[in-house]
């Protein structure tokens, strides 16, 4: 093989290389591209909030995933004593998804304060049996973007669902962290159940050859059959 085709490989190769490894952006909303959006509201206050993700634009981006914002909004989280104590990835099953996290509740009669413990619960749906990825580091969100825990992945572009809520379990099961069914509040403490909930994109930018790289792969394709040619002849 000739050294300038040799060179071109190389070059080839680096320029190959550095579009695969492009820094993944985000978090960010709508997704590159847009998105259209419908659901229940941003509820979570009393049972499950429903949203729906659709019409995705795939020219837009090369890898896409969908999970917690832990950068725009603060640490997700929930409490039941004034703070919002952030959420720890506890597991991820099937379609769902499960963040945790530890706080302090107050007896609505005696004000005494006793251990409790909140949690977020993420269920999607149109993105096949298994679609959580906890391995970040695979896909270069294990740094940099906070403790997410675990994203879905969307490179498809598919439509979805995304359920969630938002619960609290003061010592007699898993109940809606606000509403009139949901964990009672100190009289003497009002306000102090809180959560904190935002979502996100992540993704790489669709990946287009630049003119450089077009002409790279031309003078390859060129070299090759001009060796191989030569090599026949050879022979």
């Amino acid at each position: 093989m000739h050294t300038t085709m040799k060179l071109s490989l190389v070059a080839l190769l680096v320029a190959t290389a550095s579009m695969a490894n492009a820094a993944i952006q985000g978090p960010t909303y709508p997704a590159p591209g847009g998105n259209n959006w419908s659901g229940n509201g941003i509820s979570g206050t009393e049972g499950t909030a429903v949203w729906n993700y659709s019409n995705f634009d795939t020219n837009s981006f090369s890898d896409l995933y969908f999970g917690l914002n832990q950068l725009d909004y603060g640490d997700n989280g929930a409490g039941l004593d004034g703070s919002v104590a952030p959420f720890t990835f506890s597991s991820a099953s099937g379609q769902t998804a499960t963040w945790t996290a530890n706080t302090t509740w107050y007896n609505d009669v005696t004000n005494v304060p006793t251990a409790a413990t909140t949690r977020l619960v993420m269920t999607v749906s149109g993105l096949g049996a298994n679609p959580w990825i906890t391995d970040l580091a695979s896909i270069g969100l294990d740094t940099g973007f906070g403790d997410l825990g675990a994203v879905v992945d969307n490179s498809s572009g598919s439509d979805f669902s995304l359920s969630w809520s938002i619960e609290a379990n003061i010592g007699s099961g898993w109940q809606p962290l606000n509403g009139p069914s949901g964990v009672p509040q100190s009289s003497s403490h009002s306000g102090y159940n809180r959560s904190s909930f935002a979502t996100g994109f992540y993704y790489n930018e669709a990946v287009v050859p630049e003119p450089a790289t077009m002409v790279v792969w031309t003078i390859l394709g060129l070299s090759t059959g001009v060796v191989v040619y030569r090599r026949r002849v050879k022979s």
